[in-house]
Formats: structure tokens, sequence, C-alpha cells
């Protein structure tokens, strides 16, 4: 039975609307505002009160926590390519659980560039609260143009009957050869046709792919708590209309679709600021490669036929329908910092940093405007006697103040300067100390408190003062690993052994052998296989 039959389309298309306009609405609000903050303040970026004449500097206390817990995490996932695992159930099962283990990480970093994906999805979430991701599996095929010379009609014939292959242009020509006749024994002459041209040879590309999706383009019911319990999400993008054509749209249906302008202003301004791109920046070009906006939702509704909800996977903009069917998931996954109970989006690290970078700047401001005041004093002078006044304006290092005293000193003096009080780095180390408290990432785990990383204390004593300082991270690390990775890999093998029809040549155990996916047993136990702690 066609479900596309069954469902009002336009009652379905206005549904979706407002769902997109609700969690649009809802991730525009502070979700959009905070994460803005997050890039403008991982970049550095002025606050807003600076003053015209006096230091402009910018703390960058996101930017280090965040590259500094980055770096611990990513080394950490990253240290060893078999991070997570298939458990064996039985001693025979031994041998199929590496062959299943050794296939989802070759998927994962040779099919698709599993280091690049843990790096973006792991900036994503320390800087704007989520880092998702989207896998499927991609039916995909590329072409490749070749000739041949001179066939006969039997090669030509098998050219023709190969189902990759689509003949583009081809010439026949005659010759003239000489056989012995079978009967006879002698020499008769014929006639032959040769065949020459082009072809088209289809390559098949199909994989399992892995899409890093930029929070701000993902959009979730506000009433959801995690993404596979949400009764709505959807994933907006930007497509040419020539990729729409490209996997079978109807060309009138694709041609009414357009762009939404509005669609780059949550959340991404602040990813953009950085060297002022803007993706809806003017860009006039042929009609197959105009951009156009366009969802894939997910959202549960009931079917009176089945008497159960279902989940309806559907390609859209807000007011055409391009493609709707029923599956049984949907294909995301994320990773925040710091999650929170009974919501969908946590904490992310520079969510509690801005304060600090915000007071550590005012202060280093202060510190620098004193120190050039100090160097380049403001004077206090009998303008009367002061033959040319520029000379006091101009300041120059060594210049003459010519004067009409024999006492110059009484006619131009500098004006004391008060001392810079202490307190404002007691303040500056206060905040250093709190960021670390905050962040979970201290001076020690970086090498930089000498009073411990020194002569007199014992490696071990040393590794252990870091493994005590690391607390916080370890707990990240390990919400990373069960909660987004190992999921995330399931994933990857579920699909595998589901849509892959060709063997892949994988390296287990120092040699490469030929695995075939169609013919791996489905797993339901993995085990994150790297230490979290410093007990493992």
């Amino acid at each position: 039975m066609n479900i596309a039959t069954e469902i009002d389309q336009d009652e379905l298309l206005a549904t979706l609307a407002r769902s997109i306009e609700h969690a649009d609405s809802y991730a525009e609000s502070e979700i959009g505002h905070q994460r803005d903050k997050g890039h403008r303040y991982y970049y550095g970026e002025p606050m807003g009160n600076e003053r015209k004449g006096r230091s402009q500097h910018v703390s960058m206390d996101v930017f280090d926590a965040v590259e500094s817990v980055k770096a611990m995490l990513l080394e950490t996932f990253q240290a060893d390519k078999n991070v997570c695992r298939f458990d064996p159930q039985t001693p025979e099962d031994f041998i199929p659980s590496k062959m299943a283990t050794a296939l989802t990480n070759y998927i994962f970093y040779r099919e698709n560039n599993g280091s690049k994906i843990l790096h973006d999805v792991v900036h994503d979430a320390l800087v704007a609260k989520t880092g998702i991701i989207k896998r499927y599996y991609k039916n995909y095929y590329e072409f490749e143009e070749e000739t041949f010379v001179n066939l006969d009609e039997a090669n030509f014939a098998m050219l023709g009957a190969d189902p990759d292959i689509t003949i583009m242009q081809v010439e026949e020509t005659t010759q003239a050869a000489q056989i012995q006749d079978p009967q006879s024994g002698e020499m008769v002459e014929i006639e032959q046709t040769f065949y020459s041209g082009e072809i088209a040879r289809r390559i098949d590309k199909s994989k399992v792919c892995i899409e890093v999706i930029p929070p701000e383009d993902f959009l979730i019911t506000p009433r959801a708590t995690d993404e596979i319990d949400a009764d709505f999400c959807s994933h907006r993008t930007s497509r040419t209309r020539g990729e729409l054509l490209a996997e079978g749209f109807d060309e009138d249906t694709v041609l009414k679709l357009n762009e939404e302008k509005d669609m780059f202003e949550d959340g991404s301004l602040g990813r953009d600021s950085f060297d002022r791109f803007r993706p809806d920046d003017g860009y006039e070009g042929t009609k197959d490669r105009e951009y156009v906006t366009v969802y894939e939702s997910y959202i549960k509704k009931h079917r009176a036929d089945l008497n159960k909800c279902v989940f309806l996977k559907v390609l859209h903009s807000k007011n055409v329908l391009l493609d709707m069917e029923m599956v049984s998931e949907k294909p995301f996954r994320y990773f925040t910092p710091f999650p929170l109970p009974h919501r969908f989006y946590g904490m992310s690290l520079a969510d509690v940093l801005f304060d600090i970078q915000k007071t550590q700047s005012s202060l280093k401001r202060g510190v620098v405007d004193h120190t050039f005041m100090t160097n380049t004093s403001r004077f206090i002078a009998n303008l009367s006697l002061v033959k040319n006044p520029r000379d006091l304006l101009d300041n120059r290092v060594g210049a003459v103040i010519d004067v009409n005293s024999p006492n110059p000193e009484n006619v131009v003096r500098p004006m004391p300067m008060p001392n810079l009080s202490g307190s404002v780095f007691q303040a500056m180390e206060s905040l250093e100390t709190e960021k670390e408290a905050r962040s979970g990432m201290s001076r020690l785990s970086r090498g930089m408190d000498s009073t411990v990383v020194s002569k007199q204390n014992s490696s071990d004593l040393i590794t252990q003062f870091m493994n005590a300082s690391n607390r916080r991270i370890m707990v990240m690390a390990r919400n990373f690993a069960h909660n987004f990775l190992k999921p995330l890999m399931f994933d990857l093998y579920k699909l595998a052994i589901e849509n892959e029809k060709r063997e892949k040549l994988v390296q287990l155990d120092g040699q490469f052998v030929p695995i075939n996916p169609q013919f791996l047993q489905n797993r339901t136990e993995m085990s994150v296989a790297v230490a979290l702690t410093p007990e493992e």
C-alpha cells in the first residue's frame, strides 16, 4: 500500500511548516544567541565594550580552553583506531567479531575521513552546544569515458551486454580477410566488420556515508529530550537544482523550489564572522547550479491501517513535496559536552567561560593602558613658556622641547601616575584558576605548572597529579564514547550488512582479508577499548 496515497500532502506540508517554524523559533532564541556568541568569543572578536584610544586587547580564554580539551579528547580517541570493538559471544565467534570490528573501522576511517569527523563533532559541541552527524547509505555511481578500437563482432557484442557500459558513439569499418574453408581447406576471402567508438563505464561508488551537520541546520522540537524519541526533527540544507535532477526528481517540481535567504541567520553569523563569508552572498549561474533550500524531515504520524505511530521521512521545501517514505529510525547522532537532564540541548564549554573571558579582557586592557600611559605619560606645562606646544603633543622619543626659562623643570614636568595595584594580578590569577575549575583543563595537564613538574617529583607522582586534574575531561570522554561513538559504530555496521554487496579488502592482524558484509551477522554487544580513567 502506497503511503503517499493515504496521507493528504497539503495537510502534511502544513504540519511540517508549523513544526519547522516552532523548532526554528526555539533554536533562534537563546540557543542561537549563545551559539553566535560562542563562535565570536572563540575567534576573539571585539566584545562591544571597547573604548576609543584605549587597549582593544581580547583575552582568548574560550579558544584556549576549547583547543586544550579538544586536543585531549582527540588524542584519546585517535591513538587507537580500534576504539570500539565488537565482543565475541562464543569461542567460535572470536574471528567473526574481529572481522566486524575491522570492517566498521574501515568504513569510519578509510571510506569516511574519521579523524576529521571526530574533530568537527568535538569542535561543534565545545563551541556551539551540539556536534551532530548524519549517517546513511548512499547509492552513488561515477562515469568514465573510454575508447575502443577495431573490436570484432563477438567482442563488441560482449561490450554491449555489460550493464555498466553505455555505448556513446560507434563507427563500423569493413575489411577484407582471408580464412581457411574448413571443408575444402582452401583459403577464401570474406569481409569482416570492426567497431570503434566511445563508451561510458559506470563505476559503483556506493558506500556508508557520515556527514557532520552544522548545529544551526538541525531543527528539533522543543519537547525533545533525545534525538531518538523526538517526534519531529529536520535537516535543513542548500542543494543545487542539478543535484536534485540527478537523483531523479521531476524537473517541473524542482523548478518550483527556491532558496530561503533567512536560513543563514540561525547561529551561522558567528561561524561566518571569521572570514566574513556569507553563504547567501549573491551568486549568478546557470539554472542547474542555482541553490535551493531543502528539508529532510522526520515526523511521527499515526497510521490507521497499522494502528500504530510510524516515522515518515519527507524531503520537501516549505511548499513543495519531493519525496516521502516510512522509515524505522532517524539517521542522526549527537554529542554535547555538558548534557542536561530532560533537555536535548546541553551546555557548551564556551557557555561557562563567557564571563571569564570578558572580565579577563577588561583587566588585561587596564594593565596595557597603564603600561602605555606610564611609558608615554601626560605633561603638566606652562604653555606660555613653551615655544612650540606641538612638541608636547607629538611626544616623540628623544625629542627636544624648547622653553623660554632658565628652569625648564618648572615649565614642563610629567604628570604623576599611580602605581598599578597588585590586586589586579591576583584577580587575573583567581579568574585563571576558576577557568580551570570550570573547564576541567588545568595548567598541570598542559605541562605548565612548574610547582609540580619539577625534578623533585617522580614521574609517577606527576602522572597521578595530572590524572587527578583531568577527571572532568575523563567524564566528558566517557560520555562521548558511550553516548556518541559507540551507537555510531553500531549504526555503521548495521548499514553495511544491510546494503553493501561488494567485498572489501580490510586489514586484519597485519594481513589484508576480503570481507563480504552480507555474510556477517547482526551484533548487539560492543565495548569501548580505550582507557578513559586511570584505573582502566
